[in-house]
């Protein structure tokens, strides 16, 4: 038990306790004693009830930010579903249109140096005829 239920289940004993014996007494600090145990038990009463308004509150905003959050969980949730199925199939078109462009053409270095001999022997040429 709690505190507060402890508290209680004594506040209950004393009322109960206080009001069987001013009825067969009539003594009046009993009368005061169950006036004031009851006092204790309806304001543990009306403490519990602010208590439970309050939780209350809590669960209803708590549920209205979790929809809010929610709502946004489930339009990631179709996105990624979207990219899951879209994404094999935007791989492999990526694939097949690579495999489909031309290579690039492989730097043949035997033309290269045969053009550049030709430039430069029509520059010894020319310098030669320009000499002479």
């Amino acid at each position: 038990m709690t505190d507060t239920e402890d508290d209680f289940a004594t506040l209950t004993r004393a009322y109960k306790f206080n009001l069987s014996e001013y009825r067969v007494t009539g003594n009046i600090a009993n009368k005061t004693a169950y006036e004031l145990a009851q006092k204790g038990i309806e304001d543990r009463i009306e403490a519990r009830k602010q208590n439970i308004g309050q939780n209350q509150q809590y669960i209803r905003d708590f549920l209205a930010k979790y929809q809010d959050t929610n709502k946004t969980l489930v339009d990631l949730h179709e996105k990624s579903k979207f990219i899951q199925s879209e994404g094999p199939r935007l791989q492999d078109e990526y694939i097949a249109a690579q495999q489909r462009a031309p290579a690039p053409a492989a730097a043949d270095y035997t033309t290269l140096y045969v053009k550049g001999a030709i430039v430069l022997g029509l520059m010894t040429l020319i310098a030669l005829v320009a000499t002479g």
